[in-house]
């Protein structure tokens, strides 16, 4: 007999005294795994441009205006803000130049940019992307067939076993990740597969498809 307690938790009636204690196992670690990505860090950097045009110090008042804060304008990897003259400091959002975008991607008034994050936490972290990428929607920032979007995790909390698991866990799901971009993007010079001979175009079978989602919950 299966039901649900008004705590949330499954009864299982069937279950002896070491399935129980398996299946609480699990519930704890897929708890503890919640906690864990609440607590992940990550970064992103969104590419755009403008046909209207916009320039970056517009987007970057926008962005600010959003988030209650100034957004730094600089070169690529600039130390300097073109706005304000002042080092962006850790924590802070910039907009700043890419190479990927010429020619319309130098200094404070050009048409292209790319939006760099800080370090994000969590849910919070990607609450405050969503409005960073509403307030660059709004004031005009587009994409076409050359912008990107990178993301970066932070995993200073996996030991040396599970960073050799994530990697393997890319090598056998790699395809997959790629098919979810157009095709234009799957052969990029920024973003390549780890190995060669891959099939890009293969179908997924259902079988790959149910495990995939079974191991990243997607």
């Amino acid at each position: 007999m299966t039901r649900v307690l008004s705590d949330g938790r499954v009864y299982r009636g069937d279950m002896g005294a070491s399935a129980r204690k398996a299946h609480r196992t699990r519930r704890q670690r897929l708890l503890d795994q919640g906690h864990t990505l609440s607590k992940r860090t990550f970064g992103v950097e969104i590419e755009y441009h403008s046909e209207h045009p916009v320039t970056k110090r517009h987007v970057a008042e926008r962005v600010g205006l959003a988030l209650g804060q100034h957004v730094h304008v600089t070169e690529y990897h600039g130390r300097r803000c073109l706005t304000c003259g002042l080092e962006p400091r850790g924590g802070q959002w910039k907009i700043e130049h890419d190479g990927s975008l010429h020619p319309r991607g130098y200094g404070a008034d050009s048409t292209t940019g790319e939006v760099v994050s800080p370090v994000l936490v969590g849910q919070q972290g990607l609450e405050q992307l969503k409005i960073v990428m509403k307030a660059v929607k709004e004031a005009g920032g587009e994409i076409n067939s050359r912008c990107g979007l990178h993301v970066h995790i932070g995993v200073r909390d996996l030991d040396h076993p599970k960073m050799h698991r994530l990697v393997e866990q890319w090598m056998d799901y790699q395809r997959d990740f790629f098919s979810l971009v157009p095709r234009g993007r799957r052969t990029n010079h920024y973003c390549q597969p780890w190995a060669l001979g891959i099939n890009m175009e293969q179908k997924r079978s259902e079988e790959h498809t149910s495990e995939l989602q079974s191991r990243f919950g997607i």
